[in-house]
């Protein structure tokens, strides 16, 4: 009886690790991937410190962290400085929207709060929006997130949310069930990432070596407000991208660089419910030399490099592309990954032994055509990516400074 029990299991053991083979991704090594060689020491630094890199309006705009003047800047690829957003009675933009019909911009004058509307189309003016009477006008920092049927504003401790055809509907963080960190004694942290869906507001943090997480507040069934609890995702930490298809589907990517420490993970959120881990490692690349994986979350290692993961972009027919720091842009296909653009992002170390002391690290990432990659990076401004044969060229679009 024991030795027939012994064979079951084994039998089981067997048929779980091939079923995992099965399903398990792969990364494609083409023999000709395109490549960049970055000129780490011809780059300027000191830029001003980017948070965010998004297309709004056909246009591709990047954020500072800590803006006092000036909330976007536009990109041009064959500008070599970026030049401040404008929009009329809009002093300091502090967030950006869009659906299919309208363009969205949040905005301060003086201490005073604005939401701007504009209709898609030739001729179309702005339009001040009402805002909701319980909105913190004093919160220094703001989310704005729209559907296509509702606009939500996100602040650290409080979301305000509005159908189209209602009217607003506000909620403290806390009584949706969203829990503050232990960490965060004073105030709430703001959630680097929110994506607004026909059924759910999603939350992203991202505090760096204080982890981070994923909520996902669901809607009423008549989709007029929010209702809790959130429901928390224990396995996504460190959120660096948030982005929905075409079917609905969410997709999650995760990434941490801290010390010789690197995490990279990839999920996706079905629109029925479940929920699928694609990929989650984290492992040691102290000194560089090889790497060494502390935690493997799926069945083996899948990337050929310790690597963090640092940024998310899904087009609007494309599949969801990564920002990988030490291997380049990689995309994800079915069950396979394959190299867009080789490359590391990373900087040489400034001090010998210190591997993670570098001052180029990307933030964000877009892809404007097949041919072109425009990266958001912390101190060194925006590297514009353009395809010539197998390779890449590369330039850099300086940011101005707030007293410039």
């Amino acid at each position: 009886m024991r030795v027939s029990r012994i064979l079951a299991c084994l039998c089981l053991l067997l048929a779980t690790t091939l079923l995992s083979c099965a399903s398990r991704p792969t990364l494609v090594m083409p023999e000709h991937a395109p490549a960049l060689d970055l000129p780490h020491r011809s780059i300027i630094h000191e830029q001003p410190s980017l948070r965010a890199i998004q297309i709004w309006d056909r246009r591709v705009v990047v954020q500072p962290a800590h803006p006092r003047s000036h909330g976007f800047y536009v990109v041009n690829k064959d500008i070599p400085t970026a030049s401040p957003l404008r929009i009329n009675k809009c002093r300091n933009i502090l967030s950006l929207g869009e659906n299919r019909d309208s363009l969205f911009a949040l905005c301060r004058n003086d201490q005073r709060l604005i939401l701007m509307n504009q209709k898609r189309g030739f001729g179309g003016t702005w339009k001040t929006e009402a805002l909701p009477e319980s909105l913190d006008e004093a919160s220094t920092t703001y989310s704005l997130t729209v559907s296509n049927q509702a606009i939500a504003i996100v602040s650290s401790d409080a979301v305000h949310f509005k159908k189209f055809t209602g009217s607003w509907h506000s909620a403290t963080l806390a009584s949706l069930g969203v829990e503050k960190p232990p960490f965060a004694e004073i105030r709430w942290p703001f959630p680097r990432h929110v994506l607004l869906t026909s059924d759910s507001l999603f939350l992203g943090y991202n505090h760096g070596e204080w982890e981070g997480y994923l909520y996902q507040i669901p809607l009423e069934e008549n989709a007029e407000k929010l209702k809790g609890p959130a429901k928390k995702f224990p396995k996504i930490q460190n959120v660096v991208g948030l982005a929905e298809d075409r079917n609905g589907d969410v997709w999650v990517a995760g990434g941490l660089s801290h010390l010789s420490s690197r995490w990279a993970s990839l999920f996706i959120l079905k629109k029925g419910g479940d929920d699928r881990t694609i990929m989650n490692e984290l492992c040691s690349a102290y000194e560089y030399v090889q790497p060494r994986w502390m935690t493997i979350l799926t069945p083996k290692p899948l990337l050929t490099a310790c690597t963090d993961f640092s940024g998310l972009y899904l087009g609007p027919e494309a599949n969801p592309q990564i920002l990988a720091s030490q291997l380049g842009i990689l995309e994800f296909s079915e069950q396979d990954f394959s190299f867009k653009l080789k490359a590391d992002f990373r900087a040489e170390p400034v001090r010998a032994r210190a591997p993670y002391d570098n001052r180029i690290y990307p933030v964000g990432f877009v892809a404007t055509s097949e041919e072109s990659y425009i990266v958001a990076t912390a101190e060194t401004g925006v590297l514009v990516l353009l395809k010539s044969g197998d390779t890449y060229s590369f330039s850099q679009i300086l940011i101005p400074h707030e007293a410039d």
